[in-house]
């Protein structure tokens, strides 16, 4: 295994994906890069108004430097390649085009994201990259007892 692909978005599972990558890549020495989508305001229909584009844009790309920030931190010391990129998009499309891309050995990701009432908007993110890419991926999984 050589190349290694995190999607992450902030959320607690994303944070347990970052780990678990971060553990995967020390026993196989592999390549890492981290990636975080900027989902446009149009996506959420429901309040989108243009006017409140540009705030929800500037707001998105903040937390997305955040959200890679903390990331970094996670692959601090590690010995081999680690890149982070933010890319603009719908999320799984734009997971699936990073892997089809990058073709990478792994591609890691947290079975949930952000939030339900998004996930009942946007649908599952992680169903519709399931079906769509051809590598391994290593679903995180965060239950709570």
């Amino acid at each position: 295994m050589k190349r290694i692909l995190v999607a992450i978005d902030g959320s607690p599972t994303s944070e347990q994906a970052l780990r678990e990558a971060r553990e995967v890549a020390e026993k196989e020495q592999a390549e890492v890069k981290i990636m975080t989508v900027i989902t446009h305001a149009s996506a959420y229909a429901y309040a989108y108004t243009p006017a409140l584009n540009n705030s929800f844009e500037e707001e998105a790309v903040k937390n997305a430097k955040k959200v890679l920030a903390e990331a970094e931190k996670v692959f601090e010391g590690y010995p081999g390649k680690v890149e982070s990129v933010q890319v603009h998009g719908d999320a799984a499309s734009m997971i699936i085009q990073q892997v089809e891309n990058d073709l990478p050995d792994l591609l890691v990701i947290g079975s949930r994201g952000m939030g339900g009432f998004q996930r009942l908007i946007l649908g599952s993110t992680v169903s519709k990259v399931l079906n769509h890419v051809c590598c391994n991926i290593l679903v995180v999984r965060q239950c709570e007892i």
